[in-house]
This record gives structure tokens, sequence and C-alpha cells, in this order.
């Protein structure tokens, strides 16, 4: 399963004066407009990454998507419910390796 976090990626959201404003990703030196939005518009994706992966785009063979405010890639073309479970299963597996160095300290 070729999934990660893409340390080097980030959103920009510049709003409009009236109407609706750009979310571009940018990857390394790379930058892609992604979408116009309203503010109410980006507001709800805010709020919707929290809870469930938002599938940002798919650029050069890979899906991008948001979760809990990080950018990851795959390459496999997974279900939201996919990567959601994968993060979820991760996160886990670190705070439990996190545990057992603390009783060991």
């Amino acid at each position: 399963m070729s999934m990660r976090a893409v340390e080097n990626a980030r959103l920009t959201y510049r709003r409009a004066i009236f109407g609706r404003g750009t979310l571009t990703m940018h990857l390394g030196c790379k930058t892609f407009e992604l979408t116009r939005w309203t503010q109410a518009q980006r507001a709800a994706h805010e709020e919707r990454q929290r809870h469930e992966p938002v599938l940002l785009c798919r650029r050069e063979g890979k899906n991008y998507w948001q979760f809990q405010a990080r950018i990851y890639s795959e390459n496999e073309g997974l279900a939201p419910e996919q990567i959601r479970v994968l993060l979820l299963a991760r996160t886990r597996r670190r705070e439990l390796e996190i545990d057992r160095a603390a009783r060991v300290a």
C-alpha cells in the first residue's frame, strides 16, 4: 500500500472581494489551482475533512486527500472510508508504540 503523508504540501485560500475565492495546493515548488469556493463552501470543507478524508485532486497518477488538517497521497484509487480506516489505524499503532516506550523508560 503506498499511502503517505505529503510533508511539502499545503493549501491556501485566497479570498475574493466578491464571490468565490481560490483554493490552491502547493506541492513543493509546484502550484495547482483546485477550485473556486465561497467562504461558506470553504468552511464546510474544513469541517468535513476533520471527520472524513476529502479528495482534493488527482495529479500525476496520485490522489491527494485532506484528513484532519494533513494532506496524504495514494496511487491505488482507494475509497474515502478505506483512507479513513488506514489513517486511524496508523495513528492508533503510533499511540501504542509511544505508550510501550513510556512504560519501558
